[in-house]
């Protein structure tokens, strides 16, 4: 009877971890997704819940009026960007865009090449010779740039529809992570990996980094991005969604953030001799990139702010290279963390 049940158990235990192994193979593909959703959930949920006091309804209303708002906001505007940038390198533009793009590396270049006759005196004085080598490479440099950039955009166009389904999947996850956060929570607890105290403790570590993460990214992103292009506007670039997003993105990189954006912007107009655009581009750059120092100790945690950006910005580029893109909001998340955790760990087993 006892060999039976044993029996027994053992072809139920044999059989769950089959379809274990079944369902991870199933979700693997969109692993990234998930991980993505799961740190979002940390980092949105404390807000969902002060909005949800704030107002006096529901948390899933809530959460659910957010994210269909920032959802319908980005989503159209990404797209949108995605495929303007088809247009101008792929599609009608694409000859309009070549030529100007060609105009542009042309006078670049002329620019440099007289800087370079400029000084061959005092470069030829030390025996060295640039400008009629410079010279002649000129054009072969542009149409390697060209051939490049052509073959960026094809790829970036040809990724659109697996983004379109990692966004997808990303936000049923998120939507189920949120509205099943409290039960998840449970579930652990009653798994017993470590105390319940341990568990609210690291729960709260997930939730501060996250919060910090999400929204002093976002919003810095979302303002420097909205000034950048309200800025190029002003000075007759109408390239709406195209210049908000990428100034969105390259606002999450640390160090670097969103300045270089007005600042080649700036040099594009010095070089076309548009120096009272250019000034007003560059004094835009060093704005916006100082909002970052403005705004982001008003909104991240203490941990967060101690961060050193050097290794938060090579923290991301090792997220980006084993993620991808969404590596931009693993990196910082995870820092933060292993930071936080660290420093928790010396402050209860001090040095003897």
């Amino acid at each position: 009877m006892i060999s039976s049940y044993l029996s027994k158990l053992s072809y139920r235990s044999l059989l769950e971890a089959l379809f274990f192994v079944l369902l991870v193979c199933i979700f693997f593909p969109f692993a990234t997704d998930i991980l993505l959703a799961i740190v979002f959930a940390f980092g949105l949920e404390p807000g969902f819940v002060k909005v949800s006091q704030k107002f006096k309804i529901k948390k899933k209303w809530a959460m659910l009026y957010i994210m269909l708002i920032f959802t319908l906001f980005f989503g159209i505007l990404f797209n949108t960007a995605l495929f303007r940038i088809y247009d101008l390198a792929l599609g009608e533009e694409k000859e309009t865009t070549f030529n100007l793009a060609n105009s542009f590396f042309r006078l670049m270049l002329d620019r440099f090449n007289s800087l370079l006759v400029y000084a061959d005196p005092y470069l030829s004085s030390v025996g060295i010779k640039l400008s009629s080598s410079f010279d002649k490479s000129s054009t072969q440099f542009i149409q390697t740039v060209a051939s490049h950039t052509l073959t960026f955009v094809a790829a970036l166009v040809g990724n659109i529809p697996r983004f379109v389904l990692d966004s997808f999947v990303f936000l049923c996850f998120l939507i189920f992570f949120l509205l099943r956060s409290r039960k998840l929570e449970k579930m652990m607890v009653a798994l017993k990996p470590t105390s319940s105290r341990q568990i609210d403790e690291l729960t709260a570590i997930l939730q501060d980094s996250g919060y910090s993460m999400v929204s002093s990214n976002f919003i810095v992103g979302t303002v420097q991005a909205t000034i950048t292009t309200l800025s190029a506007l002003l000075v007759g670039i109408s390239e709406i969604s195209i210049l908000f997003s990428v100034t969105f993105i390259t606002s999450f990189i640390p160090v670097i953030g969103a300045g270089p954006i007005s600042f080649l912007i700036s040099i594009y107009f010095f070089l076309t001799e548009e120096i009272g655009k250019g000034i007003f581009m560059l004094v835009m750059a060093i704005f916006t990139g100082s909002i970052d120092n403005l705004l982001r100790p008003l909104l991240v945690s203490k941990n967060e702010s101690n961060l050193n950006p050097v290794l938060c910005l090579i923290g991301l580029l090792g997220a980006v290279s084993v993620f991808g893109i969404p590596g931009i909001f693993f990196g910082p998340f995870i820092i933060s963390v292993a930071v936080t955790l660290f420093r928790r760990y010396l402050e209860e087993h001090p040095a003897s």
